[in-house]
């Protein structure tokens, strides 16, 4: 994987092509696939992430796990899916560990919020229709 456009071998020769000083070249060796990550974020940090993701998913109840199911079929609007793949991305080292948990946090506060909106309409609807059904229109006026 390719983060940044910089591999290691075009990383040195860069070096050498600028400094055109062979005695103070030392080249940067890589054990991993050759690439060079932005960004160092620890297996750890990023199963944290995880789990805060697997906690706000746990805390947004039935309607919640409804509406995110719904933007994950649909793409439509930040769903867990879209906050899964910025934590891979975090694990490649592509973004960092702030920015994947500010996905946590925007996924968590639209969940909370669309949640709020599905419950506070539903509830307008009953109270109107009872209204309705026990007091006629001029209830609602």
């Amino acid at each position: 994987m390719n983060n940044s456009g910089t591999t290691i071998k075009s990383y040195n020769n860069s070096f050498l092509s600028q400094s055109g000083d062979k005695s103070t070249f030392v080249p940067i060796e890589d054990n991993t696939n050759n690439d060079l990550s932005i960004f160092d974020n620890s297996q750890q940090d990023v199963d944290a992430l995880m789990e805060n993701l697997e906690a706000a998913q746990n805390e947004q109840g039935f309607l919640g796990s409804l509406w995110d199911g719904f933007k994950n079929l649909t793409g439509l609007g930040l769903g867990s899916d879209d906050v899964e793949e910025k934590i891979e991305q975090c694990r490649n080292g592509e973004i960092s560990l702030e920015e994947a948990q500010n996905s946590i946090d925007n996924y968590k506060n639209k969940q909370e919020g669309a949640v709020n909106i599905i419950v506070n309409t539903v509830t307008g609807l009953v109270t109107a229709g009872f209204a309705i059904a026990t007091g006629g229109i001029g209830a609602l006026v």
